[in-house]
Parts: structure tokens; C-alpha cells; sequence
């Protein structure tokens, strides 16, 4: 119960994190040299650990906000309140069964009581009170990034906004959109009656930052409420009697509605009505392709569709000038289970835009990731989460051989990573060199290793030869002659024992 309460309470919602209240009464203790020798060590969290001990008993220190105990004491009675063996019982007994939100128990808690029966969301919830404070941090962190890089706002944002992330999160990305825009969620009595409102110019301290927004087929079919909503917010921020120098997405709609009409207004775009994702995977799976901009061209054709209030227009000349102004690109990485080089996903459709928008503006827009992981969110660059990424699954001996202990699909999953590397370097330059270097050492110059690979599946391992051959030819990899031949040679033995 301690565990998962940290897990829990160390996440910002209604309330301050744990963690943080914790630190700022140890350091109202404490002053000059002693702060010094504090440095945020691990005693912080067992003090927590104490603390919440403290709190299961009932015993709620003054400092802590008022409600703090009884928000914790609902809590763990909801946990002790599961009865899922009585729910399966009067399930089969064809009774009625009190429904409940299914998810993460640490980023939701009120999963609990168990069972009950679960459903996947609810929309009316999104985004919901946590996804907000964190959407917020994430838009100050984005344009602070950017301002102190660049030494000026972002006018443009593109933002990759996926269904089962907003489904996790509750909605972070949403929430992410709001605050760039320069608004936020009204509430009002009830979960129907969520509303939005402007933050005047004057509280927000910035420009209202543009946004350009890519979705997936997923989100179009489950959320389609909430394009609505995004396009809503959209439409308000244009129509603002403010300056187009504070407010870019009325200075944007202004330059562009002569020429594109009611489609300068498009903020959010996505595949065909019956599409769920792009035609660029494939190229390179297969490795059909020459040139990169074909990878462009692919990826445009898929997401050129402008999702407006009830409407689906396919229109590339929207979506090209909505790209050419983009000065930032961003995803946000939810949990711990996936990495971005474990799913094309991620260099399909993040990967993807940045190509496109490089290819519409002339230059590379930031490509940053946002990192909610933990109980902080964070911005980290997308080479740096890459090499993350790289370095604890494709080069951690653990992990590989955590993989091929399947039989078959092990060494299939180390060859997925490899591609997804390839991926990504194709479509945002951000792979180091020695990610590849290290990948070939570790999975076929090592002779154990390479051993061990072909026993588990000896057509991944010969394809793990071909996609770093591939690499190289394409320039994406730079290595020795003699290095390069050594591994041709190694291919064409591997390909030979298979046969």
C-alpha cells in the first residue's frame, strides 16, 4: 500500500506531489550550508515512504494542504473496497454490474474498487484535472526550450497527438494544445458542462503560440468529440480582437484565408476517413525507396486531410502551408513500457512530420520530446530520448536476452528496433553514428551473441545484417571498408546456412 500510494501521490493533481511538499518543508529547515549537503538524495523518498505510513494511520501534518488526508483516506478505501470475485459471481449470476474506468491504477486511481465493470473512457472526463496541470508544464517547458535556444517564441507548434496515449493520460496533449493556445478548461457543475475560456493576454505573459496538429486513425474513431473541441478552440482564438503579433494562430488565419478560405482555420490533420496511419512504413520495411523525399511524399499524401467541426476535407495545400510555418515538433512519451524505437509508430508519424515540415520550411524545425514518465514532466531532445531508447533495449545484454528467451519473436523484436533506428535516421538525422557501430559489435560481431540470435531466429538475424548494410549505402552510417566487408561476408554466410 506504501508503494503504490508514492506512486500515486508523487504525481501532481488536485494536489502538490508528495515529494515536493516533503522538500519544501525540509528545506524551510534548513539554510545555507546545510541546503548545500542536502542535494536531493534518496532519503527524500524513504522520509515519504515514513510520512505515508503516517497518513494509512491518520495522522495528517499541519503543513500538508487542507483535504490532503481525506483525499488519501478515499483512496486506500476505494482499494480495500475491490471485491472481484464477488463482482464475477453475481456477473454470472446475470446481475447488474456497477461500471468504472478501466487504466493505469498509478496515473488513475479511481480504477478502484475492482470489480466492477471496466470501460475503456469516458469523454466527457478529458482531459481530466491531472492532464491538465501536466499539459500546462509541458507548453511552459516547450516554448521555454525554444525562447532560450532561440531567443524568441514559437509561432508554430506541431504537435502529434495519438488515441491511446490521450487515453492513458487522460489527455495530456489536449491539455498541452489549450495552454499553447492561451486557454483553459472552465469547469462547471458536472462532467457535461466543460467549457473553455481565453486567458487574457496580460496573465499569459506570451504570444498565444499556433499549433498544427497530426492524428491517427485511432484517435479519429474513439475521440472525434474532441477534434470538435480542439477545432472550437481554434475558431475562438482566431476570431480575438488582439494583435496578430500576440496572438499567431489570428495572424496565420489572416495571412492564409483569402487564399484557402475556411480551411485557414485547419489546425488538426490526419489519414483518410478509412486510413489509420501512413504509407510511408511500408517503404521502409520493404526499402523501396531512393530518396527521401519520396518518404515525404508518402507521408503527405497519407495526412493530408483537414479535420474540421464535421467535416473531412482533403486538401495538400492546407496542409503544406500549415507544415511550412512549423518552428517546433513534439510528441509526448506517456510510460515506460514503450520506447520510441520500439514501435514504427513513433518514426512514422514523429519522425514523418519532421521530414515533411523540414522539407516545406527549408530548414529542420526542434524536435522535442515530452517526457511524463515520472511524477515531473520534463522536454528532452529527441536524439538524446534516441540514444535512451537504444542504450536500454537494442545494447543492454539483459534486455536481449530477456527477448530471446522467445523463441522466434525475440530476435525479431531486436531486428524491429534496428529498422525503427533506420527509420529515424531516414526521417530526422538525429541517430549518432555510434548507435550503429555499437548495434553491429554487440548483435553480429560478437560471436556469442550472433550465435545465440541465429538459434533463435536465423531470418532475423541475416535481416539485422541487411538493414545495417542498408544504413550505410544510404549514408546514414558511417564505417570503415574493411568493417563494411566483414559484415557483407558474414551476411552472405548466415544467408547460406538458412538456405
Amino acid at each position: 500500500m506504501v508503494d503504490y500510494l508514492l506512486g500515486v501521490l508523487r504525481i501532481e493533481r488536485e494536489y502538490p506531489p508528495i515529494l515536493k511538499i516533503l522538500d519544501s518543508q525540509e528545506e524551510n529547515k534548513k539554510t545555507g550550508e546545510e541546503q548545500l549537503g542536502k542535494i536531493k538524495d534518496n532519503q527524500l523518498e524513504e522520509d515519504a515512504k515514513k510520512l505515508i505510513k503516517s497518513l494509512i494511520e491518520g495522522n495528517v501534518p499541519a503543513y500538508f494542504p487542507e483535504g490532503y488526508g481525506k483525499y488519501v483516506k478515499e483512496i486506500i478505501g476505494n482499494i480495500t473496497d475491490s471485491r472481484e470475485a464477488e463482482g464475477l459471481l453475481n456477473a454470472l449470476n446475470g446481475q447488474y454490474i456497477m461500471p468504472c474506468r478501466g487504466g493505469d491504477p498509478i496515473r488513475d486511481p479511481e480504477v478502484y474498487p475492482t470489480g466492477r465493470a471496466m470501460y475503456a473512457f469516458d469523454p466527457r472526463q478529458i482531459p481530466t484535472v491531472a492532464a491538465e496541470a501536466r499539459g500546462q508544464q509541458a507548453a511552459e517547458l516547450l516554448v521555454k526550450s525554444y525562447l532560450e535556444k532561440h531567443g524568441q517564441y514559437p509561432q508554430r507548434v506541431g504537435i502529434v497527438l495519438w488515441g491511446f496515449e490521450t487515453l492513458k493520460t487522460g489527455g495530456d496533449t489536449i491539455a498541452t494544445i489549450l495552454a499553447l493556445l492561451g486557454m483553459r478548461i472552465k469547469h462547471q457543475k458536472g462532467a457535461w458542462f466543460k467549457n473553455i475560456e481565453v486567458i487574457p493576454l496580460k496573465e499569459l505573459g506570451r504570444p498565444r503560440i499556433d499549433v498544427t496538429i497530426t492524428i491517427c486513425g485511432i484517435f479519429r474513431d474513439t475521440l472525434a468529440t474532441h477534434i470538435d473541441f480542439i477545432n472550437r478552440a481554434v475558431r475562438r482564438v482566431t476570431r480575438l480582437e488582439e494583435d496578430p503579433e500576440d496572438n499567431y494562430p489570428r495572424k496565420h488565419y489572416l495571412e492564409d484565408a483569402e487564399e484557402l478560405g475556411d480551411l485557414a482555420m485547419a489546425r488538426v490533420f490526419g489519414p483518410a476517413p478509412t486510413e489509420y496511419a501512413t504509407s510511408m512504413r511500408t517503404r521502409v520495411e520493404t526499402g523501396k525507396w531512393e530518396e527521401e523525399e519520396e518518404l515525404v511524399e508518402s507521408y503527405q499524401d497519407s495526412m493530408k486531410y483537414a479535420y474540421q467541426e464535421g467535416t473531412i476535407t482533403e486538401s495538400e495545400e492546407a496542409f503544406n502551408r500549415a507544415l511550412s510555418r512549423v518552428d517546433m515538433v513534439t510528441q509526448e512519451r506517456d510510460n515506460t513500457e514503450y520506447e520510441v524505437t520500439d514501435l514504427d509508430h513513433y518514426y512514422e508519424f514523429l519522425g514523418g512530420l519532421s521530414r515533411t515540415i523540414e522539407n516545406k520550411r527549408g530548414e529542420k524545425a526542434d524536435v522535442l520530446v515530452v517526457d511524463s514518465t515520472e511524477e515531473e514532466v520534463r522536454v528532452e531532445g529527441l536524439s538524446q530520448t534516441i540514444q535512451r531508447a537504444t542504450r536500454t533495449r537494442l545494447l543492454n545484454p539483459a534486455w536481449i536476452d530477456g527477448m530471446l528467451n522467445h523463441e522466434f519473436h525475440g530476435a525479431q523484436k531486436l531486428q524491429d528496433n534496428l529498422e525503427y533506428l533506420l527509420g529515424f535516421a531516414a526521417t530526422t538525422g538525429q541517430v549518432e553514428n555510434w548507435l550503429f557501430d555499437e548495434a553491429a559489435d554487440k548483435l553480429l560481431f560478437d560471436e556469442e551473441m550472433r550465435k545465440k540470435i541465429l538459434e533463435n531466429n536465423p531470418y532475423a538475424a541475416v535481416k539485422m545484417g541487411e538493414t545495417l548494410l542498408e544504413t550505410e549505402r544510404r549514408g546514414y552510417w558511417e564505417v570503415d571498408e574493411e568493417k563494411i566487408r566483414e559484415l557483407r561476408d558474414l551476411v552472405v554466410n548466415m544467408d547460406a546456412e538458412v538456405e
